[in-house]
């Protein structure tokens, strides 16, 4: 054989071995969803064609069965293709529909098995906030309600998902208004009353992405509400401060930016104030009760201060030229001093006396010894 022809036979070999190689790696790699749906199929505007139903049909079998895999890469992999065919903003409404009626079936079964790998589950929940369909959200809705906190946080963290198509016009609800109140409720429900605080955190953030901040922001306070009441009965671990911190700043936040923006405001500045006040209260209960353990003193500490710091811009204070800075902070100072009972006697003689802060502003519309109530 010639020089040159046995330069070409290795490189031949070389390519042959080097093709064989990528084959191989290829049919090996995780995400190998076969089947596709093409952008016309996406962007119909009309009912789908029996053909093109097949081929939607053909490619989320394909790619279910792989999101079962206990492979947690080729799962990852099908659940971001599988999502990808909806969060594209062309994708029709009809596609949508027909989309999800193929899927929601499988899924559903998915997360129900106990027989399924987690992750697998978990990237089910996520599938089912992206399709943002009636029935996708029933299944998220009742899987609030879990025992595993993995899957009560997945199942918030898909109704957030479900919120943000629906504000950006990605989701085939059929009322709109009637699926947020519903995933609303059920989300202020389920927040009221949860101990973890990672899921309750994921729950409050789901409430914040709804397109409705007057409703949202109410259903955030009645499930703080909720959980300062179980405070302030002992019934709370110490771990929930920073979450109850965070969701009061949030809260606020959320109200300073619809300030202007929004009409009758009186439902929300109500509900906040109240919040505020019962954070307040309840922290101090609990010090004074010696419940709260040494490493936790200084998150609790920050909640005070933090929640007597959003009663001071909800009340206005800043302007008022009749309350000086110290007993705008007094709570909050005697709490951080160890001083718990003066902490107490401070909400008194400054925030609930008749013509202080809260009672004494007719706008807010409180009656006088309302607050007494707020724990009952």
């Amino acid at each position: 054989m010639s020089r040159r022809n046995h330069q070409r036979s290795v490189s031949f070999c070389s390519k042959t071995i080097m093709g064989s190689i990528i084959a191989l790696v290829l049919a090996i790699s995780p995400g190998t969803v076969h089947a596709q749906i093409s952008d016309s199929i996406m962007d119909s505007p009309g009912n789908l064609s029996a053909a093109q139903r097949q081929v939607v049909r053909t490619f989320t079998a394909e790619a279910v069965a792989e999101l079962a895999d206990v492979d947690s890469r080729k799962s990852r992999s099908a659940s971001r293709q599988l999502i990808s065919k909806v969060s594209r903003s062309s994708s029709s409404r009809a596609f949508r529909l027909a989309y999800a009626e193929e899927l929601i079936p499988d899924l559903t079964l998915l997360v129900n098995s106990d027989d399924a790998a987690i992750h697998a589950r978990l990237g089910a929940m996520s599938i089912l906030g992206s399709l943002a369909t009636d029935d996708a959200s029933a299944v998220l809705i009742e899987k609030l309600k879990s025992d595993k906190a993995t899957v009560r946080y997945t199942a918030a963290t898909g109704l957030h998902r479900s919120f943000d198509a629906i504000g950006a016009s990605r989701h085939a609800f059929a009322d709109q208004v009637i699926a947020s109140r519903n995933m609303l409720r059920a989300l202020r429900a389920a927040a009221g009353k949860e101990r973890n605080p990672f899921v309750a955190n994921a729950e409050l953030e789901a409430c914040a992405a709804s397109t409705n901040l007057g409703t949202a922001l109410v259903s955030i306070c009645n499930s703080l509400k909720d959980q300062f009441k179980a405070m302030d009965a002992g019934e709370v671990p110490a771990t929930m401060a920073p979450v109850y911190k965070r969701s009061l700043q949030s809260a606020l936040n959320l109200y300073i930016r619809m300030l202007g923006s929004t009409g009758n405001m009186r439902d929300q500045q109500q509900a906040m104030i109240e919040v505020g006040y019962m954070a307040m209260k309840a922290g101090i209960n609990v010090a004074k009760r010696d419940e709260i353990p040494d490493s936790q003193l200084g998150e609790f500490a920050d909640l005070v201060k933090a929640s007597e710091g959003a009663l001071d811009v909800l009340c206005n204070l800043q302007t008022d030229r009749r309350y000086t800075q110290e007993n705008r902070k007094s709570v909050s100072t005697a709490f951080g001093a160890g001083k718990y009972e003066d902490a107490d006697t401070a909400i008194q003689r400054f925030w609930l006396t008749p013509s202080g802060p809260i009672y004494g502003n007719a706008s807010f519309g409180f009656s006088q010894g309302s607050f007494d109530r707020l724990f009952d």
